[in-house]
């Protein structure tokens, strides 16, 4: 199956880190190759920070940067993880979340904000971006809304029994 051209893209961009990475630690039990930290998932490019230190995740961040304007896809996640394998505070969602926040700053049009737990999106372009990425709540908080609506909803009719 032929890889789509926005994940073949990004993989050669950061086909280097692959190379620094082999100097963490940890490599030969959880290595960090683009190959398989980078991927499709449903129209949109995913990259996972995964088992790379900070210093590596920044450059992984600025070598998407570098071709984003070549992406169709519209949107770019990246995982960060949640932390919890951290020492202390979570600074890999923190890092990239400025990256990315100052990234969207310079350009029209794009837009960086959480995605789901322990992702980060990057909008380049909401007309071209999946709708499953869009630029509104994750479902779980659409869900949680709509429930709070409906029981104040029910509380305001007066229903007896209350």
């Amino acid at each position: 199956m032929a890889l789509p051209p926005d994940v073949r893209r990004v993989r050669q961009a950061l086909a280097p880190l692959g190379t620094a990475a082999r100097d963490q630690r940890w490599d030969d039990a959880r290595p960090w190759r683009a190959r398989t930290h980078v991927w499709d998932e449903g129209g949109v490019v995913v990259v996972d920070l995964h088992d790379l230190k900070v210093a590596l995740a920044k450059r992984a961040v600025d070598g998407v940067l570098r071709v984003a304007d070549e992406l169709e896809g519209g949107a770019v996640v990246f995982v960060t993880g949640r932390g919890r394998h951290s020492a202390g505070k979570a600074v890999l969602p923190e890092v990239v979340a400025g990256k990315l926040h100052a990234a969207a700053q310079d350009r029209p049009g794009w837009e960086a904000r959480p995605g789901a737990a322990g992702r980060q999106l990057l909008v380049l372009d909401p007309a071209r971006a999946p709708a499953h990425v869009g630029t509104g709540l994750a479902w779980g908080a659409r869900l949680v809304l709509v429930a709070l609506a409906l029981a104040a909803a029910w509380l305001c009719a007066g229903k007896p029994g209350l």
